[in-house]
């Protein structure tokens, strides 16, 4: 049978702590069912993004704002965006475009303000915290507005930062902008 080990989890999702953890597990079908858990909250709530896209036209109706949420549990082969996976800040590295000229060695993922002239090497995931995204997200209401768009939150899997969604959800509901999950 399948056991959650909340250390565990705890660790490979970094700040977030889980608490009062409850599940069934089917073993016919391999699957978890009913899952459900808190998550404490800190002091001030953030959460790790990987990608904000404005002016986006392929997640949802109207124009759009896509944010990508870092850290999947799933790890699908298939997967549209494995940079997504993991759900800390990472350095991605793109050889063919490196042209050698030393000024990312040193660089670590607390680095997230570096930028590559030639996007060899990048920070891909940032904290933010709930304004900040939205803030990003209210810059584009008028083109919600008139084209019947909104946000979408995507990733990742942007439940598993589900306190820090719930704040940035709850804030386009009371702005009027319309939101996709």
């Amino acid at each position: 049978p399948f056991k959650f080990n909340k250390e565990i989890a705890e660790k490979l999702y970094g700040n977030i702590k889980f608490s009062n953890v409850s599940f069934s597990y089917v073993e016919e079908k391999n699957i978890l069912e009913n899952i459900n858990f808190s998550i404490n909250k800190g002091e001030k709530m953030k959460g790790v993004i990987f990608d904000i896209q404005r002016n986006s036209f392929v997640d949802g109706p109207g124009i759009r704002t896509t944010v990508f949420f870092k850290g999947c549990n799933l790890k699908c082969k298939w997967c549209h965006n494995p940079e997504s996976q993991s759900p800390n800040p990472q350095i991605m590295f793109y050889k063919d475009k490196c042209t050698g000229c030393g000024r990312c060695v040193g660089i670590t993922e607390k680095d997230t303000d570096f930028v590559c002239f030639n996007d060899a090497k990048q920070i891909c995931g940032k904290e933010y915290a709930v304004d900040e995204v939205f803030d990003i997200i209210e810059k584009d209401k008028l083109f919600y507005e008139t084209s019947n768009g909104g946000v979408t939150f995507s990733g990742g899997e942007c439940m598993l930062q589900i306190d820090f969604l719930a704040e940035i959800l709850k804030k386009c509901k009371e702005n009027g902008i319309n939101t996709a999950v």
